[in-house]
This record gives C-alpha cells, structure tokens and sequence, in this order.
C-alpha cells in the first residue's frame, strides 16, 4: 500500500482524470480523504494499491502529466494496517474536540504498530499526558528530543527511562511545538512505514486541535 497526497484543481473532472490514470496502470483507489479545500484546490490522500512490480515513479507520472495535477508526496503505508481501523479512529480524532484529540491519537497509537507505550510533550521536556504503560519521563530523558522538526525513530540509551533496557521511540511532531512519543521495549526500531502511518493521523489530531484540515 502507499498513500499519496494528490493537490488538484477542484473539480469531478480533474478527479475522474486522475482515477482513470491511476487504473490504466492497474492501481486500485482503496481510499479517498480531503486533507484541505479551498475555492480553487483541493489536497486529497488517496490509498493505493500498487501492483508488484509496477515501477511508483511511474505511478506519479502517469497523474502529473495531467493539467491542475501535482503529487506532493507519495509514501509506503503498511500494508498490515487495518484500515477499518484508521477510518474509526480517524472519525474519533475528528469528533474530540480542540484538546482531545492528541489523548485520543496517543491512547491509540500503541495498539496502531505494535508500541508498548504512549506520551504527549510540550517540547523540549514538559510531559503532559501518557498512558497506563508509559515511565514517567523526567526531563533528562526528553533531552534528546531537542530540536524536533519533523516526524523520526530515535532510540533512547539503556536505562533511559530510568530501569529500562533498550527502547525505541517514534517521536511525532505535532505542531505547534508538541510531540506524540511512542515507545517500544527492545531492539526493534519503527520503520518508514508505520512513522507514516502515525505522521497521517497526526495530521489529521492537528486538524481537529486547530478547527481546520493540517497542511502538507
């Protein structure tokens, strides 16, 4: 599966267009959400499912080559995922309210890829909320978190939290200068895929936070 940020004129036409390209290359649209909308654009995400062996550059080309057709980004999305999943918690994240729905995504993220435990972050160390699982993280330890910019895994040194062995965290910003962490106790690091799959609904928790669909 890969997901890809699609900014178009608005427009049945264009999206017909793009829908046509897109199975002429033997791509199936499993989803379809609005980021954000304006009176002249429109951003979607669109789900794909790309055949193996189809070449994903050529994928994007095929939609580029299109009038009023950009991709912004196209990213690999796990292809275990639940999707009913996500469209569930999308709609939770979507109906919390202002300050809810950080909690929301947070209470959920561990159960999402298979992380022990969950933490919402005033940057640069001010713990505001973590799940039942979750060490109560000192200051000390959310140094390294300094200077978050965007989405990554870092791996925090042993006994960091304190008592721990080797844990691996997917620090996901949430602006403005918040960060969800999620941890995984042992060796494991979060790969590309599931840190796209939590920077997705992090923007969707933004957009529900501010009142508004989160930029690209």
């Amino acid at each position: 599966m890969h997901l890809m940020r699609v900014r178009m004129a608005t427009g049945a036409t264009v999206l017909g267009s793009v829908a046509t390209r897109l199975g002429e290359a033997g791509v199936d649209i499993n989803r379809l959400q609005t980021r954000r909308k304006d009176a002249h654009h429109v951003v979607l995400d669109l789900l794909l499912d790309v055949p193996a062996g189809q070449p994903l550059d050529l994928v994007v080309q095929h939609c580029q080559d299109l009038d009023g057709v950009d991709v912004e980004q196209v990213v690999e999305y796990p292809a275990g995922a639940d999707l009913h999943q996500d469209l569930e918690l999308v709609q939770r994240l979507t109906r919390s309210g202002s300050e809810l729905a950080p909690q929301v995504l947070a209470t959920a993220a561990p159960l999402l890829c298979g992380g022990t435990w969950a933490a919402l972050v005033e940057l640069p160390h001010r713990l505001t909320f973590r799940t039942a699982r979750a060490p109560l993280l000192e200051p000390s330890d959310l140094v390294p978190l300094a200077g978050l910019q965007q989405t990554r895994a870092v791996e925090l040194p042993d006994g960091c939290p304190a008592g721990s062995g080797p844990t691996q965290v997917a620090v996901v910003a949430l602006p403005p200068g918040r960060a969800l962490l999620v941890g995984r106790v042992g060796p494991d690091p979060f790969n590309a895929s599931e840190l796209a799959r939590l920077d997705h609904l992090a923007e969707v928790a933004t957009g529900a936070r501010t009142g508004a669909r989160a930029p690209g």
